[in-house]
């Protein structure tokens, strides 16, 4: 298969993983439906929420970063 391609971009630097969420989730099932634009959108996580590899910085520094 090309699972090895995938995995060897990832390891040698060609390709930054992320993992981010698609849709928000609501703190409790008092919010559903949680909608962007309403008045009191609060929800646990919001939609675009995740885990994006970092860059190695200026002090050669690298890992996973929030958003």
């Amino acid at each position: 298969g090309t699972e090895a391609h995938g995995v060897a971009d990832v390891v040698f630097g060609d390709f930054e993983p992320s993992g981010k969420l698609s849709c928000s989730w609501p703190r409790s099932m008092a919010q559903v439906p949680v909608n962007a634009g309403d008045a009191v959108y609060d929800p646990l996580f919001p939609a675009g929420f995740g885990l994006t590899f970092a860059v190695p910085g200026p002090t050669g520094t690298q890992g996973f970063r929030s958003s």
